[in-house]
Formats: C-alpha cells, structure tokens, sequence
C-alpha cells in the first residue's frame, strides 16, 4: 500500500498546517485534498450513509482542526480521525441514538486513511467535495483558494513520486489549452421552491445547474447570512433557507462566471426566482 503524502513528508505537512492556522486557504486546501474523501467515507459509515450529517460531520471535523491545533508527535491523519470520531458521536448522540448502535468503522486507522473493512464506503464525488471546501473555507473567514483541488491532489501525489512531474505537466498545459474558449461561458441555473418543507415547516428550494465549465460552488445567503446548501446529484442541489427574507443563489463555475437568483422567502409562499441583474 502507498504512504499517503502526509506520511512520506513530515516537515512539508507541518509547514501547511503554519500556514493554515495563519489563515491561508490554499494550505487549507492541500490538507483536505489527501485527507478528505477518507474523512468522509469514515463519517458515512459511521452514520449510516446519511448525506446531510456525512457531511456536516467532515465540515466540523475540518473547522475544529483549523480552530485547534495538532497535538506534537500525533499524525495529522490520526488526530483528523479522532475528531472525526468525536463528531459523529454528537451527531448519533443528538439524534437520540446510542454511538455504538451505527459505528459502523469504515476503516480509517491511526497509520493511515486507507481501508475497506467498513459496511459503508461511500466516497464524495468531486462536486461534493468541491462545495464543501468552498463552505468550510467561507465559514471559517479564509480566502477561498487559488488552485484548483484536482491539481492540489495531483501536486501531493508528486511528493510521493516525483517521476510523474512531465506527466502531471503536460496534462496541465493541455486542460489550460483545451479550456481557454470556456473561459467566457456562464452556468445556467433554474430555481424553485418545492412543495415539500424541512421538519421545521420551512420551505424548501431546489437548484439546476446546466454549466460546461465544472461548477466551483454554489451558495445561498439571505441578509448576508449564509444558508445551507446541499448536493443531491451531479446537477441537483436543494437549499434549506433557516430565515425569512430575500435569498440569493450564486453559482460560480471553475472559470469564475457566475449566475445570481433571488427569491423572497416566507414560510407561507414565496414569489417566483429571478435573475438577478449583476452577473460577474
């Protein structure tokens, strides 16, 4: 089995986690490429493949992280593990279920993220973990950052084999010629309010993106404050507004073009989506 980057380099892990606690979003970035999609299978095995709480459990996971620090002589995917841990117990525990009950370990050791023993081994597509590092980078007040996660992935995979520095290379430069023309394509985006409502009887909304350009993140915020967003397919997301007023949707694609929708949101109606006027 390969060691992952955070193994095989020390030093280098230490220096991202300076920068990360010193507020840089791509050091951020770094750690979560080669730590996230095992965070996440471990958490969806933990609570039974539940999306919304996987996923509210890796963003707690990484905002605790960022919040604290690592302790001296632990592994960072060992304490990353343990918070992990940690929050899918208060999950299961405010559900009113006992931890052991769902811990169904999905396999992520103290050496190493890398294991298939668990019932559940869901995985995040690239969508969902693009959207939760854009959410967690925005909770946490960082700038969101610079490069993109998949050439982040591919720069830590080099540090393990630096052999595959020409291949890495000319697969960069031929993504940067292909995209060049899609620099200039907006995504479209459709919004409605569905009929159906959350367990506190507030409205629910969904979103479709149709973009060429790979969506970057799409979120939601009402008088400045931001409102949950969730992936349901590779397209498909819905948005739970938690308070009344006018909502704005913005989706952003991989070439920054942007696409806003408002709506007035109100537990009893609200008026038809429209497009807002500035599109960046």
């Amino acid at each position: 089995m390969r060691k992952p980057a955070t193994k095989r380099d020390p030093a280098y892990v230490q220096r991202l986690l300076e920068e990360m606690y010193n507020g840089d979003g791509n050091a951020f970035a770094a750690i979560y490429s080669v730590t996230c999609r095992d965070l996440y299978r471990h958490a969806s095995g933990r609570l039974c493949g539940d999306a919304y709480r996987t996923q509210d459990a890796v963003t707690e996971t990484y905002i605790r992280a960022v919040n604290g620090r690592k302790p001296s002589g632990e592994p960072l995917v060992r304490w990353l593990s343990r918070i992990n841990d940690s929050e899918c117990d208060r999950i299961l525990q405010s559900s009113g279920k006992d931890s052991g009950e769902n811990d169904v370990h999905s396999g992520i050791s103290g050496d190493g993220m890398e294991s298939n023993s668990g019932r559940y081994s869901d995985m995040p597509d690239q969508d969902t973990e693009e959207q939760l590092l854009y959410n967690i980078l925005d909770i946490l007040g960082m700038e969101q950052n610079t490069v993109p996660l998949r050439d982040l992935r591919i720069y830590m995979d080099y540090r393990r084999h630096k052999s595959r520095t020409m291949t890495a290379a000319a697969l960069a430069l031929a993504v940067l010629i292909f995209a060049a023309p899609l620099f200039l394509i907006r995504p479209e985006v459709t919004m409605k309010k569905t009929e159906s409502s959350d367990e506190a009887g507030r409205p629910v909304y969904t979103v479709r993106v149709s973009s060429l350009p790979e969506v970057y993140s799409v979120r939601a915020s009402i008088d400045q404050v931001q409102m949950p967003v969730y992936q349901e397919g590779a397209s498909l997301y819905t948005v739970r507004p938690t308070r009344e007023g006018t909502m704005t949707v913005t989706v952003t694609a991989w070439n920054r073009r942007s696409t806003s929708l408002t709506a007035a949101v109100d537990r009893d109606g609200a008026q038809p989506p429209r497009r807002t006027a500035a599109e960046k």
